[in-house]
């Protein structure tokens, strides 16, 4: 039977910019307990993988069904692309020229 998890995680201070992280790290987990996982997968989406989440899980589910593995998708930090209020620093801007 396919089995699907999410768990969230403490993260990790960015050191670089000197930023305390107060969000956690969430993954999400797919596998088959009937099968022998032989090998685990993660999924790291790329830029606008946000945008429709279903699309993540649907990955993650098809591939933990259809292979003897166990699949994670990983919502990393800076996973949801936001459009800022300073147009400076918006990346919207750089994609619409």
């Amino acid at each position: 039977m396919l089995i699907n998890q999410s768990f969230e995680i403490d993260s990790c201070d960015d050191v670089e910019l000197n930023i305390k992280r107060t969000s956690k790290l969430e993954y999400r987990i797919s596998y088959d307990d009937e099968k022998d996982i032989k090998a685990i997968v993660f999924i790291i989406g790329g830029f606008g993988a946000n945008a429709n989440i279903s699309f993540l899980d649907f990955d993650r589910e098809y591939i933990a069904k259809n292979f003897d593995v166990a699949t994670v998708n990983v919502f990393y930090h800076c996973f949801c692309h936001r459009r800022s209020n300073v147009e400076k620093y918006s990346a919207y801007k750089y994609f619409q020229e």
